[in-house]
């Protein structure tokens, strides 16, 4: 398997392991919904396999969603899963950011948005555009893999996982993600313009934050 493939696959294979994936879409759910009116225009980038999205717009039937992600794979999929569940509420899925400036969102959700081996500067970039997409003070959750490894069964259950899904050479890239300090992250969410980064929530597995758009 090609790294490409090994990466186009890494948001549905992901969510397709995840412990309790009904709490963390609930989680998700919450975040927007106590702070968002009913009636918002969110986009989300990083689809995976769909079920995330599937959820937020079944939960939010007053929402209305544009849904991106980089690889034709998973937006093909996607498309597929809304019809199937006939979901009304999603305006558009694509490979790319709306490039209209004329369209602002009123929050953004992020959800293991990036392959393993992106770079720094690659991260602050996407941040950036997808800064640019929302209205001011608009909420960015950001959505990923638990930096702090608190226990040898964490680190047992991502290695095993981890080492399924990608090459040994992706793996290390992977393994080396998971250790981002707290302000690392921080860092990247700040120098693509956002504000007030602090995080909502944390489990064993994944963590979330939440930024400001100036």
């Amino acid at each position: 398997m090609s790294t490409t493939t090994e990466q186009s696959t890494w948001g549905s294979t992901l969510e397709q392991s995840i412990p309790h994936p009904e709490a963390l879409r609930t989680a998700i759910h919450s975040s927007f919904a106590s702070r968002l009116p009913e009636t918002s225009d969110l986009l989300v980038y990083g689809l995976g396999d769909g079920e995330i999205l599937v959820d937020l717009a079944k939960r939010s039937p007053g929402y209305s969603f544009t849904g991106v992600d980089p690889f034709e794979s998973n937006t093909e999929l996607v498309t597929k899963r809304l019809q199937d569940h006939k979901i009304s509420n999603l305006v558009l899925v694509s490979t790319e950011l709306p490039t209209d400036e004329t369209v602002k969102f009123d929050a953004a959700l992020v959800v293991f948005g990036f392959s393993a081996d992106a770079r720094e500067n690659e991260r602050v970039a996407k941040f950036e555009e997808i800064k640019r997409l929302l209205k001011p003070d608009a909420s960015m959750l950001v959505v990923d893999l638990s930096g702090e490894r608190f226990t040898l069964e964490f680190d047992f259950h991502f290695e095993a996982l981890a080492r399924t899904i990608f090459s040994e050479t992706v793996f290390q890239e992977v393994e080396q993600s998971w250790i981002e300090c707290e302000t690392k992250h921080k860092e990247i969410i700040g120098h693509a313009g956002f504000r007030q980064i602090h995080r909502v929530w944390q489990n064993l597995c994944f963590k979330a934050w939440i930024a400001t758009a100036n």
